[in-house]
């Protein structure tokens, strides 16, 4: 609905264009548009749709702490 893809236990509210995937935790978006939003193994990324295109460079430049996470 509105453009949105949810994926777990997701709630949104006046949201538009979102893409929310939450492995464990529960995500609630209000009155966001565009957004891409991944909670998964404990570790949370939002980002504008425009900016998903640069996730791999952003992976390059993530400390080890955050990137190698065990699942």
């Amino acid at each position: 609905a509105h453009g949105n893809v949810l994926v777990g236990d997701v709630l949104a509210h006046d949201a538009g264009n979102c893409i929310v995937w939450a492995d464990r935790d529960s995500v609630v978006v209000d009155g966001v548009r565009d957004l891409v939003i991944v909670v998964a193994n404990g570790v949370s990324l939002v980002t504008t749709r425009d900016r998903a295109a640069h996730l791999k460079d952003l992976l390059n430049v993530l400390p080890s702490r955050i990137r190698d996470r065990p699942e």
